[in-house]
């Protein structure tokens, strides 16, 4: 988000609009992967252009939420650092909130 401030009542209401955002993420609420592991994270930090696709071309079947939950860390480590920027899973998901929680408070 670009601010074009002309004083400080453009620049007093800009940062009411980020406090009143990170208000509501205080609140706390369920994020899926989709809204974490954008099109665009997937495009800057991997080999490939969603979640779905990183994952379908993976050696790992996953069908459901127990199925990821099950996997062999050191495997999906693995695999996260032969085909993205990062050196593992824990490093892509902290980047991955830290990119969401910069754009929904809109900077």
């Amino acid at each position: 988000m670009k601010f074009k401030m002309d004083g400080f009542k453009d620049l007093e209401k800009n940062l009411k609009k980020v406090q009143k955002r990170a208000k509501e993420l205080e609140k706390g609420k369920e994020v899926t992967f989709n809204e974490l592991f954008t099109e665009r994270f997937m495009n800057n930090y991997t080999k490939f252009d969603s979640l779905d696709e990183f994952f379908d071309e993976s050696p790992f079947e996953i069908k459901n939420d127990e199925d990821f939950i099950n996997l062999e860390k050191e495997k999906l480590n693995d695999w996260v650092k032969s085909n993205t920027s990062f050196e593992n899973w824990d490093e892509m998901q902290e980047r991955a909130v830290q990119e969401y929680t910069l754009r929904t408070l809109g900077l």
